[in-house]
């Protein structure tokens, strides 16, 4: 029987050799360096142009001259990223096929469908649980219980999923079964 010798190889040569070729490489590559430039433009701008101009109301506070921009970059990018979201979700739904499932043994559908049951469980919990006592800010008193458990919610469960990733990087470092 004929022994396969493995070649020697690098993770650069198969970089350079047939991702950076490759069209959607190059695409992916100028839509990233633009986003960046525009929002390292928008950012820059919002520092640098009446920034330290004085709020109407209540002179101990700024209110920056684009503020607005920032905000709508901000919207926008926000947008965008739920759009490609949720339609790289769709087409995964349509050319999902059982081979998927489970890939070089690891078992991908369990993965995905015990993570998302996580979040799900982990932002519901965390809004049931969310404190709706009122917080001044700016001097106001902020009360809406609605939008109090939402923030709550997010941070909670952003702290949350932090420490159970990593008690499981932990976990799987030291060792313990990785059929978990």
């Amino acid at each position: 029987m004929k022994q396969l010798s493995l070649k020697r190889f690098s993770l650069r040569q198969i970089h350079a050799t047939s991702y950076k070729d490759s069209h959607t490489a190059k695409l992916s590559m100028t839509v990233l360096y633009t986003i960046v430039a525009a929002a390292l433009t928008v950012f820059v701008l919002f520092f640098t142009v009446g920034y330290d101009r004085a709020f109407e109301e209540n002179a101990d506070f700024n209110a920056p001259m684009l503020t607005d921009a920032l905000l709508m970059t901000l919207y926008l990018l926000t947008g965008m990223t739920l759009v490609l979201i949720a339609g790289a979700a769709i087409r995964q739904l349509r050319h999902h096929n059982k081979s998927d499932d489970v890939v070089n043994n690891v078992p991908a559908k369990r993965i995905a469908i015990g993570s998302g049951m996580l979040l799900v469980a982990s932002m519901a919990m965390t809004f049931a649980l969310a404190s709706t006592s009122p917080i001044v800010t700016n001097g106001t008193a902020f009360a809406d219980p609605f939008w109090l458990r939402t923030a709550g919610m997010f941070v909670d469960t952003i702290i949350l999923l932090v420490v159970v990733a990593t008690g499981i990087v932990v976990l799987c470092l030291c060792g313990v079964n990785r059929k978990l």
